[in-house]
């Protein structure tokens, strides 16, 4: 596998400089927010399998009751992702990802299915950093302003979802956080007019 230097290195831009990288932590991952939805599930799941079963072993069976087969079919797909799959969904993401922070953007790189996929954002028009830490020292470093509503646990990766970038560290996660708001400051201020007068000499 590639070291996320590789990864990042063949998205750089002439002249831009990587300064730091890093993949998040691999593995199943459980959010705060799986608390809430992994009952939610099971019970959604439960009361599919239950109506699709009972399409088939009620008495009064009637073949136009196969219309509803396929309905109920999806609600039990549904209820089994969002019980399991989203957690090895959530693992196979995380497992593809880099990060890099560079001289003018903070990228990420995943690896998915034979495509690869490239988000960055600009360091200089990043209204804002917010950052979660966790109880052992990792944690999420979220790019943007994020609605109070929007879920962020496994299986709903939020590198590709509305344009929202965000690292998920498994370490020094507000040690990165410093370094990514020191980088920010410096590539928000003006150039000097002497480099400004070298550059166009």
């Amino acid at each position: 596998m590639e070291s996320p230097e590789d990864v990042i290195g063949r998205e750089l831009s002439p002249g831009e400089r990587l300064l730091w990288s890093g993949r998040p932590p691999r593995g199943l991952r459980f959010r705060a927010g799986d608390l809430y939805l992994v009952p939610f599930a099971l019970c959604w799941t439960a009361v599919a399998v239950f109506a699709l079963v009972s399409i088939f072993t009620r008495q009064d069976f009637a073949p136009g009751a196969v219309i509803g087969v396929p309905f109920t079919s999806l609600f039990v797909v549904a209820g089994v992702y969002l019980s399991v799959g989203r957690f090895w969904v959530d693992a196979q993401w995380r497992r593809g990802t880099c990060y890099g922070v560079t001289s003018e953007r903070v990228v990420v790189v995943t690896a998915l299915s034979g495509r690869t996929l490239v988000h960055s954002l600009v360091l200089r028009q990043v209204a804002e950093v917010q950052l979660t830490v966790y109880r052992d020292g990792g944690g999420l470093i979220g790019f943007g302003t994020v609605p109070s509503w929007w879920y962020t646990g496994a299986g709903w990766p939020t590198n590709n979802s509305g344009g929202l970038v965000s690292l998920d560290l498994a370490a020094d996660s507000r040690m990165v956080y410093e370094f990514i708001r020191g980088v920010q400051h410096a590539a928000a201020k003006p150039a000097e007019p002497g480099a400004a007068a070298d550059g166009g000499a």
